[in-house]
């Protein structure tokens, strides 16, 4: 049987199916042969780049492409294709606009069988290095369905079009021998059903593919755990899981060292531990080294001080030894007395939602273009950006992290067209879960990210709450963000109010206007005012307002932005927002007579479509600022003057950890 079509079973309409042959999620953590160069995060001769040009072919649906990428039905000509990239930004099919309406007519999980599927295929030679060594095939995303063969061989399939997948090839993978690798990406499958994002659809390999290795004991997932408490002290927690094929007979020595912001060694000697794997199999320690130690002197990190931290670890057993350095920042997220609290103080949330997107190359964005995107957004005196509306590239973690901006990290769900149905339909729980999971255990080590978000426009079903119970247990040190819980009264006050607290520490609504926040400000003081037990959960009045939409950016809009900021200076209880969105999402074109211009929805012959819906951020697609970035600035700049009396200028700091040392002023008449 082929392996994709089996009978009635298709797999890209098996919600049920989340992956097969896929190994487990795990940090982003890379794995290198020596110290120096995992603390250096560059070249790795451990890693393999695919990332170019590769053999490409546009199948009608995924069967026709299995028998192409198998050789069963030969191609006669293969053209070229750019990864990371979309077929459709390269000159294969188009993409295609939707805000809530699905593309095309049906009920999940069935699509249509007019079905473009890409069709990728390259060859790669295994370094003669890499001889004893694990060997593991990464895709840093496939939209909407992945299915891989290596060698002619089924290595596996993925769901999930924004987390990575991995699979181990390393029994195709003999050293100094060509691995001819093919991947097929399906453009619909009945995860399109939970991607309904408000964004192009389009398909392909968005981020970086690459062949890595690894020891056969290697440090499979690190856990690092940054403690700042209530006195500034700090103390580190980490947990790194060893991985194996089989447990070794003895145990597998780890250590830790940690470098402050200036590169030197926190401890004297790096912190020793060992994984073991004990007979009684139940033991929670099986194959997992802990450690803990305080941090003298520790520096806190925040959106003013985004101080970084290198933990260094590294893995022994016999004579083989691998390496890896993650970046880390102490500081403490809570909520409470209803406030969202960073580092001990109520920190105002300037925040915008970014979606992934250039007008050349669609989601798959060149690290120029993220480095621009967050110069523009610190340069307009933003701290926040929520991740609307699924996990974005690693790369943007980093930069957040090295840079001073709060995260909200959004899991990969949108059920738009299927609102309240989606989150209750049994067939598509296995899929709730495992986006929220391989999110969290992804992204868990940035200091930037400080609340997880279950999604987006899903209304609220068992789905959520079974993700979140996953998220508390697993993660507890941040809250959770989820509009879809209070979604059911967007514009109430009492039940809004005290609706989904099991899955949202934040009452986040949507387009909000100033006097009804007003309003929810002085009804959540008043429900406070009941002293809280000390031992007593969150309650859902104990909430702050943070909105997760508002202010929506459109052409000539984002009026009232002043008075929003009034209101969030003022409220006691209303802690700042996220505007709807950065970037507008038009796609690059050229007329007839070879002038450049930008398309939106409908200009492709894409029916269905919602127009220039899609063109909605404060700068352009190529980046230029509009208007409201200048009144963003404006308010949100760290200082604040008045003038008071004759001739007297009072100059306030509305920073929160900082003084003002760093500025310089200057004035004119």
């Amino acid at each position: 049987m082929d392996f994709l079509h089996q009978g009635l079973l298709k797999l890209w309409m098996d919600p049920a199916v989340t992956g097969i042959n896929k190994l487990p999620a795990r940090s982003s953590h890379r794995i290198f042969p020596d110290a120096k160069s995992a603390t250096a995060r560059g070249a790795n001769p451990w890693e393999l780049d695919l990332d170019g040009l590769w053999d490409f072919y546009p199948a009608a649906d995924p069967v026709s492409a299995e028998a192409a990428a198998t050789g069963a039905k030969p191609v006669a000509k293969w053209a070229q294709i750019r990864v990371p990239g979309h077929p459709e930004m390269q000159g294969h099919g188009y993409p295609h606009y939707t805000n809530i309406q699905m593309p095309f007519v049906g009920e999940p999980p069935r699509v249509p069988d007019d079905n473009p599927t890409a069709v990728y295929r390259r060859e790669a030679t295994i370094p003669a290095s890499w001889r004893g060594l694990r060997v593991v095939l990464h895709f840093g995303s496939a939209e909407s369905f992945l299915a891989v063969w290596v060698n002619g061989q089924a290595a596996g399939v993925s769901k999930g079009s924004r987390t990575p997948a991995e699979f181990d090839v390393t029994a195709l993978a003999q050293p100094g021998q060509v691995l001819q690798i093919c991947a097929i990406t399906a453009k619909w499958s009945d995860a399109s059903f939970i991607e309904d994002q408000d964004m192009w659809w389009m398909s392909g390999l968005p981020r970086s593919v690459r062949l890595l290795a690894m020891p056969p004991v290697h440090a499979r997932d690190i856990f690092l755990r940054p403690v700042l408490d209530a006195k500034g002290r700090g103390r580190i927690e980490a947990e790194v899981e060893v991985g194996v094929i089989a447990p070794p007979s003895e145990p597998v020595e780890v250590s830790l060292q940690l470098r402050d912001p200036q590169g030197r060694p926190v401890f004297r000697q790096p912190l020793s531990g060992r994984a073991a794997w004990p007979a009684q199999t139940s033991l929670p320690e099986r194959g997992v080294a802990r450690f803990t130690a305080d941090v003298p002197g520790c520096l806190a990190w925040s959106h003013e001080t985004p101080h970084l931290y290198t933990a260094e670890v590294s893995v022994r057993h016999g004579g083989q030894q691998s390496f890896s350095a993650e970046r880390i920042g102490f500081r403490r997220v809570e909520v409470r007395d209803g406030q969202l609290l960073i580092n001990g103080k109520r920190v105002l949330i300037f925040g915008v939602n970014r979606h992934s997107h250039d007008p050349v190359h669609g989601r798959a964005l060149p690290r120029e273009r993220m480095r621009e995107d967050i110069a523009l957004m610190k340069r307009h005196h933003f701290n926040a950006v929520r991740c609307a509306h699924y996990p974005p590239d690693p790369y943007w973690m980093d930069l957040c992290d090295e840079h001073g901006l709060y995260v909200i990290d959004e899991a990969d769900i949108e059920s738009h067209a299927f609102y309240h149905s989606a989150c209750r339909d049994t067939r598509y729980a296995p899929a709730w879960l495992d986006r929220v999971m391989r999110m969290v255990i992804r992204d868990k080590n940035h200091p930037s990210i400080i609340a997880w978000s279950l999604g987006n426009e899903s209304g609220y079903g068992p789905s959520h709450d079974a993700a979140a119970g996953w998220v508390r247990h697993y993660d507890p040190s941040r809250p959770l963000h989820y509009e879809g819980a209070i979604a059911r009264f967007p514009f109430s006050l009492g039940p809004a109010l005290l609706e989904g607290s099991m899955v949202t520490d934040i009452i986040c609504p949507m387009y909000t206007p100033p006097w009804r926040l007003h309003e929810m400000d002085k009804q959540l003081t008043k429900l406070s005012t009941r002293k809280r037990q000390k031992d007593q959960p969150l309650r859902p009045c104990d909430r702050p307002v943070i909105l997760s939409e508002y202010n929506h950016a459109m052409g000539n809009s984002n009026g009232s932005l002043g008075d929003y900021f009034d209101l969030f200076r003022s409220s006691a209880r209303v802690q700042g927002g996220f505007i709807w969105e950065w970037a507008d999402h038009a796609i690059e074109r050229t007329d007839a007579r070879g002038r450049p211009y930008f398309a939106y929805g409908g200009d492709f012959g894409d029916a269905p479509n919602d127009a220039n819906f899609v063109c909605d951020g404060l700068v352009s697609a190529d980046r230029r600022p509009h208007p409201a970035m200048a009144e963003h600035r404006y308010l949100a700049q760290p200082l604040a003057t008045r003038a008071e009396g004759r001739g007297r200028l009072v100059v306030a700091n509305r920073q929160s950890f900082t003084d003002t040392d760093w500025l310089r002023g200057e004035w004119s008449l």
